[in-house]
């Protein structure tokens, strides 16, 4: 199964690897966008409303995924059409599914960096 998005991802890369370098440029130079929305106006929100620490820690990393992944639209929409043609189903679902993992990776990544950096600052 995993297999079929990487020769995705891999073919995709291969012919279109200009997507994968505006993605990464656009990423660099909107820093303050998709890192200071969600730390300074998504984690404000959440402590005006009271929520608990976790929560503030899950919505602001799930905001950064969701502002990283945003930008890879482009890439997975193609790597989607490639796989849907493949499995006979909805495009759609593909990109769907593709966004969702790409959101989770970044959220999981934007609290383990983090978390480690917290960890560097004590010792």
């Amino acid at each position: 199964m995993m297999k079929l998005y990487a020769n995705a991802y891999k073919s995709i890369l291969k012919t279109n690897f200009m997507l994968l370098i505006i993605a990464i440029v656009l990423l660099f130079f909107t820093f303050g966008y998709w890192l200071g929305i969600p730390v300074f106006i998504v984690s404000m929100w959440l402590f005006e409303l009271n929520t608990p620490w976790y929560v503030q820690v899950i919505g602001v990393s799930l905001s950064v995924g969701i502002l990283i992944s945003l930008f890879f639209i482009p890439i997975n929409l193609k790597v989607a059409r490639r796989v849907a043609e493949i499995k006979d189903q909805s495009a759609l679902s593909q990109l769907i599914r593709i966004q969702l993992t790409f959101v989770l990776l970044f959220a999981v990544s934007f609290v383990l960096v983090c978390v480690g950096l917290l960890f560097v600052n004590k010792s």
